[in-house]
Order: structure tokens, then sequence, then C-alpha cells
């Protein structure tokens, strides 16, 4: 779906000018690269950024939970 979006971005953008081309281009390989880190990113930690965020709000609650006075 997405994917589809950018091709016909790119497609329009394409008839325009070879500038426009240059930059598409460079978006294009900065959102692979993204992409690739992310996938890599979450391999080698074995969890998305989501859950690292929510083992984060559990350690706190229980921090506070085994703390109450601080």
């Amino acid at each position: 779906m997405v994917r589809q979006i950018l091709w016909t971005v790119i497609r329009s953008i394409r008839r325009v000018r070879p500038t426009y081309r240059r930059i598409v281009r460079t978006l294009w390989m900065i959102v692979k690269t993204l992409r690739k880190g992310y996938r890599a990113f979450r391999k080698h930690f074995g969890a998305t950024i989501k859950e690292i965020l929510e083992e984060r709000r559990l350690y706190e609650t229980r921090a506070i939970i085994d703390h109450p006075n601080s």
C-alpha cells in the first residue's frame, strides 16, 4: 500500500525534472537504510521499541510499589 503510493509519487516526479529525480533517489535510499536498520535493531534486541517502552513502564511501577516512601 505505502509502496504503491511512493511509486506513484516517484513516477509523477520523474516526469517533472531530473533534479527532483536525484532528491527522490536519496530519499529512497534513506528510507531503505532506515527500514533495514530497524529490522536489524529488532533482531538484535529481540524486541520492538514499543515492547522496550512497556518494560520500562512496568519497571517504573514496580519501583514505586517496592519503595512507596521515595
